[in-house]
């Protein structure tokens, strides 16, 4: 089998893979937490954490251990088009990185890609869109980023780590997939970012999110909302990402 390696942000977006590929081991390294999965180990889970700079950071170290044929972003996001719903998986066709108002295009992703996409609906027996992936560095407004796309971006959504995993996997010439699950729709903007709940390196503290509810309590609907998608999105993801390790025939 293939040698892959796969990289998401946080706990929310791993462990539902967890629960239905169960790893052989796990070992903290550099500070993150390292899965390999399958009997012969073939396939290496490292969690980043939020933002481009872990991702890259991620990358390096998954790169370093383990030497992937093919690395796997996944994890979930908002959506910039109304067409795009909570649950739906969405397969990177493009990536931009977003800098302020500007847009930089990123190469890296696998050549392949509508084989893979055709093969990875197939195992997992679930609709998989295709679509423009936008990277920013900051915690930005869904409504406030569709409004400055380039024309010609159509089912885009947004995150914070893809574009820094292909730049640091397209420099070892490693070849890129990126999944996401639509955690947050187009309308679903929240009343709170982020921010609030984070550190400078966007690490959640728990003492942040208790004093951010102290002083709004009026999002706790909101959060409870945004749990329920998570829950959908994160089961979803992981049944679109467990499809791509069954090796083909």
């Amino acid at each position: 089998m293939q040698r892959l390696g796969l990289i998401a942000a946080m706990q929310e977006e791993i462990q539902p893979l967890l629960r239905i590929v169960k790893p052989s081991r796990m070992e903290v390294i550099g500070k993150r937490h390292v899965w390999w999965l399958g009997k012969s180990e073939s396939i290496c889970l490292v969690e980043s954490g939020m933002g481009p700079d872990n991702a890259a950071t991620a990358t390096r170290l998954l790169i370093d251990i383990e030497k992937p044929e093919l690395i796997v972003n996944f994890g979930f996001a908002g959506s910039l088009t109304s067409a795009l719903c909570v649950g739906d998986i969405v397969m990177a066709d493009r990536l931009l990185f977003m800098h302020g108002r500007l847009f930089s295009e990123q190469s890296g992703l696998s050549n392949d890609l509508s084989r893979r996409h055709t093969d990875m609906q197939e195992k997992c027996g679930c609709l998989i869109h295709q679509g423009s992936f936008v990277t920013t560095r900051t915690i930005t407004a869904k409504k406030e980023i569709a409004g400055r796309l380039p024309a010609g971006i159509a089912q885009a959504v947004v995150e914070m780590e893809t574009a820094a995993v292909a730049q640091v996997a397209n420099k070892e010439k490693i070849p890129l997939l990126a999944l996401r699950a639509i955690s947050d729709g187009f309308d679903d903007e929240l009343g709170f970012s982020l921010d609030e709940f984070c550190d400078k390196d966007l690490n959640l503290q728990k003492w942040r999110v208790m004093l951010t509810l102290a002083k709004k309590p009026w999002i706790i609907p909101q959060l409870i909302r945004l749990a329920g998608n998570t829950k959908q999105a994160g089961r979803k993801l992981a049944m679109a990402v467990a499809g791509l390790l069954v090796p083909t025939p």
